[in-house]
C-alpha cells in the first residue's frame, strides 16, 4: 500500500467542491453582465436607429424643391417598433447673431427627441447644427 498512485475519494470530492464554488462565482458574474446589457440595450437600439433617421431627415430636408417626395415642413418624424424620432429644423441662432453671410448656404439648428412608445417618456433630447445649400 505504500506505492499508491491516484487520488482518494476525499481528495476528488474536495476538488469538485472547490470547482463548484468557483463556477458559481463566475456564472453569477456573467448573469450580472447579461442583466446590465439587457438594461442598456434600449439605449443602444435607439442610438443606432437615431443615426439612420437623422441622416434620413437631413436627406429629406436637402431635397430640391422640384422633387415629387419633397416635404415643405420643418418637422420630420419617424417610428420604429419601440421609439418615435422627431427632428425639428429652425434657423440657427448664430446666423443672425454673428451676421454670418455665406453665399449659397443656410445654417439650421435641429432639435432632436426620441420618445419611448411604450412609456411615452422622452429618452433622448439633443440638438445639432447643419449647413444646407440654399434652395432655389
Amino acid at each position: 500500500m505504500a506505492n499508491r498512485k491516484g487520488f482518494s475519494l476525499i481528495e476528488i470530492m474536495v476538488a469538485v467542491a472547490i470547482l463548484a464554488i468557483a463556477s458559481v462565482a463566475v456564472l453569477r458574474y456573467f448573469s450580472q453582465n447579461l442583466y446590465s446589457l439587457g438594461k442598456s440595450s434600449s439605449a443602444i437600439k435607439y442610438s443606432y436607429n437615431l443615426k439612420f433617421y437623422f441622416t434620413e431627415a437631413l436627406r429629406k430636408r436637402a431635397l430640391p424643391i422640384t422633387s415629387e417626395d419633397y416635404e415643405d415642413t420643418d418637422v420630420y418624424e419617424f417610428e420604429d417598433t419601440r421609439f418615435k424620432y422627431k427632428f425639428e429644423f429652425e434657423k440657427a441662432p448664430f446666423v443672425e447673431d454673428y451676421d454670418v453671410k455665406v453665399v449659397g448656404v443656410d445654417a439650421e439648428k435641429i432639435n432632436i427627441s426620441v420618445i419611448d412608445k411604450e412609456t411615452g417618456k422622452q429618452v433622448y433630447r439633443g440638438e445639432a447644427y447643419h449647413l444646407f445649400k440654399k434652395k432655389r
